[in-house]
């Protein structure tokens, strides 16, 4: 099978399945789409529920990381380029003289703040000059800082709790089958 980016050799763990997810997320960081891209009959809904599974795996994010990292992106770098978007500032991009308000000249301008400027353009008033909206900068930055809690609660009817119903004791016979085969696998160990 023919991926976009060949897989790397280090990389001897991840399944085709999982590196075709692995490719399709690095392009946005989105689960569900990268799923979706991955797999174009899956369901939206089946494709948050897989792609929820695959990020849960230790050695997909392990992957996903190292890829992030030789790209340069780490999470420094990231809340870097969110903090540098929300204090984005006009007055980098222009200047007021004798009451005349100026606009730089583009290649004077430090490369790494033009991707702030969103729109340049002639109007019957002169030049207008636009910054990229920097609000959903701050909210992403302020949500990776853990600034703002996202809670969701869950009730049962009428907002009471939900009842769980397990007349059999299958809940306790799966987790006494659990600790058997720990116990078992530890005895071995130390065999």
């Amino acid at each position: 099978m023919s991926f976009v980016n060949p897989r790397p050799e280090w990389a001897t763990e991840i399944s085709d399945n999982e590196w075709r997810f692995i490719d399709e997320y690095l392009v946005d960081l989105n689960g569900t789409c990268a799923y979706q891209r991955a797999n174009p009959n899956v369901t939206r809904g089946s494709a948050r529920t897989r792609a929820s599974e695959l990020m849960a795996k230790a050695h997909v994010c392990a992957v996903i990381e190292r890829l992030m990292h030789e790209r340069g992106v780490t999470r420094t770098w990231i809340i870097d380029q969110y903090a540098r978007i929300a204090r984005a500032d006009i007055t980098e991009f222009v200047t007021v003289k004798g009451g005349k308000v100026i606009v730089s000249d583009f290649s004077e301008i430090d490369p790494e703040i033009l991707p702030l400027v969103k729109t340049v353009r002639m109007t019957e008033f002169g030049i207008e000059l636009e910054l990229i909206n920097q609000k959903p900068a701050l909210d992403r930055l302020a949500k990776l800082l853990r600034m703002e809690v996202e809670r969701t609660e869950i009730s049962g009817p009428d907002k009471g709790p939900i009842e769980i119903a397990d007349p059999a004791g299958e809940a306790r016979r799966q987790l006494d089958l659990i600790a058997q085969r720990r116990t078992e696998a530890k005895a071995k160990e130390e065999s």
